[in-house]
């Protein structure tokens, strides 16, 4: 592959060799290098952390498209309970989801304040195999809505999207354009 394909970390034929390769990002938390290899073993490139955690997110959000594991609604739940054993407020919320939820819901459930997307989060952060286990069902029902949403917004000829960062001025006076001219955004 070398320098032609440099963003190309590797070519997997099989599931058993892709799950064999995400195993080993699941250690990502205690690597403070990250490389990438073309499989004839000559070539290697140091990665940035941030670069690395993102392929690694981007390879678990595949990973979870597999029934690799024996995932349930009760081993979410009963890990939650736990984690929030002495918090009756959540403990209300986690039977409430017990109850109440249903796959279509998982964008609901995940962005309002409670015990998902504190637990979600927190087992993305940490690659927390146990939790991310326990968890496969909610982010496979997650990832499936989220799918299914941007297929509608697809439908939509235009779309309004805004979005705020703070970045210093500079970057700004390399984009401004003289007034009456074409705008460009970013």
């Amino acid at each position: 592959m070398g320098d032609a394909y440099s963003k190309v970390l590797a070519c997997i034929d099989t599931e058993q060799e892709l799950i064999r390769r995400v195993g080993s990002w699941i250690d990502l938390k205690n690597q403070t290098q990250f490389y990438t290899w073309c499989n004839n073993g000559n070539y290697s490139k140091q990665l940035s952390r941030s670069t690395a955690l993102f392929l690694a997110n981007h390879i678990l959000a595949n990973y979870v498209e597999f029934e690799i594991f024996n995932e349930s609604k009760q081993d979410m739940l009963q890990l939650c309970r736990a984690q929030y054993s002495r918090n009756p407020l959540e403990l209300k919320n986690i039977k409430e989801f017990e109850l109440t939820y249903m796959p279509s819901d998982a964008i609901m459930w995940y962005t309002c304040a409670s015990f998902v997307h504190k637990m979600i989060n927190r087992a993305l952060r940490s690659f927390d195999e146990i939790k991310l286990r326990a968890m496969t069902f909610f982010i496979r029902d997650l990832r499936q809505q989220l799918k299914d949403s941007y297929q509608n917004l697809k439908l939509t000829t235009n779309i309004t999207v805004y979005r705020g960062a703070c970045i210093s001025t500079d970057p700004l006076t390399i984009v401004q354009i003289p007034e009456g001219e074409a705008k460009l955004s970013y």
